[in-house]
């Protein structure tokens, strides 16, 4: 602790634009700001529908830093005439952005029951775009995918660039359930998410 007293300000995470101004922010600030966050319910057959939702207020997201959205869902398969195969299509959206697919796993062979599972999603603003990293998908790989070629870091670009991060922004995850599971559904259970911000959210010039 001594140590880190003789130092005021701490710097933002390497900005990969060279020429960009590095961002500062003082020790005595919380490093992450927790966010309003909602819960929604996909249904089969209703298109990708928003589960998890983090809103952020504005002049608080800064360049280089990060947002984690995570919680748990409960994931329904109903019983009867159930395909052989199944699979949930997810996304990421936000208000100015257009809808980022991420990736998709193998089709899976559905049972009649009850499921749920913790997800985490991180979301990096690195100007002009947002970089999504979907921590369930990257701990199914072995390590830094040496033998499956996959990049999991995915590009979530503006609808109208560029993002206006001096304005309210929600980032929604969403899931796609298809139809051939009729009463099909995946309800979020508990979500909560953070801003990585060394000062008080909206205080950013």
């Amino acid at each position: 602790m001594g140590t880190k007293k003789r130092f005021r300000w701490e710097r933002a995470r390497p900005n990969p634009i060279k020429f960009a101004t590095p961002a500062y922010g003082p020790y005595s600030f919380l490093p992450m700001r927790q966010l309003s966050s909602l819960l929604g319910t996909a249904n089969a057959g209703a298109g990708p529908t928003a589960v998890f939702s983090a809103i952020i207020p504005p002049n608080s997201w800064a360049n280089g830093k990060a947002l984690l959205i995570r919680g748990w869902y409960l994931f329904t398969i109903a019983g009867g005439g159930l395909p052989p195969f199944y699979n949930v299509t997810e996304f990421v959206r936000s208000t100015q952005g257009n809808n980022t697919a991420l990736l998709t796993p193998a089709a899976f062979a559905p049972v009649a029951g009850l499921y749920g599972t913790w997800i985490e999603r991180r979301l990096v603003r690195m100007d002009p775009i947002i970089r999504i990293l979907d921590m369930g998908d990257v701990m199914q790989f072995h390590w830094a995918n040496q033998y499956n070629n996959v990049i999991h870091v995915q590009q979530h670009a503006a609808a109208v660039p560029p993002f206006d991060y001096s304005q309210q922004m929600q980032v929604d995850l969403l899931f796609n359930l298809p139809p051939t599971i009729p009463l099909g559904s995946l309800a979020g259970q508990f979500c909560e998410s953070f801003l990585e911000q060394a000062t008080n959210l909206g205080k950013l010039p």
